[in-house]
């Protein structure tokens, strides 16, 4: 199953996420201020900083559990567009 670390950031900063259990850089990006999602590879803790992209202030959260989502089911309508049928927000064609 896919899972996620999720948040907001107020201001434009390098997100950073480590994997807790190795240590392992699993993002690290400039991230505009706003909703965030990064996807990660399970439910292990991950320790995420953001490092404002203006000042260089830097704050971290330690031990966040990444959430599960459901990605849906894809259906090829073979015309080279695929149908994504999400169980929980209805249809969307992409």
């Amino acid at each position: 199953m896919p899972y996620k670390v999720a948040g907001t950031l107020s201001e434009a900063a390098r997100l950073i996420v480590l994997k807790e259990s190795d240590w392992s850089i699993e993002h690290s990006a400039d991230t505009a201020a706003g909703a965030y999602s990064v996807d990660v590879s399970d439910d292990a803790d991950r320790l995420v900083f953001a490092r404002s992209a203006a000042d260089g202030w830097t704050i971290g959260w330690g031990a966040v559990t990444p959430i599960e989502y459901t990605v849906g089911n894809f259906l090829d309508l073979g015309t080279g567009d695929k149908l994504l049928i999400n169980s929980t927000d209805g249809l969307l064609i992409s």
